[in-house]
């Protein structure tokens, strides 16, 4: 037979074990928990800026019409000079380019064409 003390030692101790399962469980959960959001961070920025391409940048470098310059007094020059620069910042993806259709116009007629043929 268990005394009336020896039970109350044994459920004492019981629930001792029992608080201390208890508390690593809801430890364990925890931790689960914050890895769990912490791997849907990462997949979530993976997508948004890893992943994701970035659109090509265009944008004229340099821009020059001799004929309005009037040191060289030349009005029949109808050539003009520009530097198109096309910038492509995905490292691990090239863009293939169709012919480019260059135009230069004024309010009333079409002053040049120009056809820069397709590259990559």
């Amino acid at each position: 037979n268990i005394s009336n003390q020896e039970k109350q030692i044994l459920e004492v101790k019981m629930d001792q074990d029992g608080d201390h399962w208890g508390r690593k469980c809801c430890y364990y959960c925890f931790l689960s928990l914050i890895l769990a959001a912490a791997f849907i961070c990462l997949l979530i920025w993976l997508t948004v800026h890893q992943l994701r391409p970035s659109d090509p940048k265009c944008s004229i470098e340099y821009f020059y019409v001799p004929a309005l310059n009037k040191t060289l007094n030349s009005r029949t020059n109808t050539t003009l000079n520009f530097m198109l620069r096309l910038a492509n910042p995905n490292k691990d993806q090239g863009i293939y380019y169709d012919d480019v259709q260059l135009s230069l116009s004024n309010a009333n007629s079409s002053v040049a064409n120009y056809t820069v043929p397709r590259f990559f």
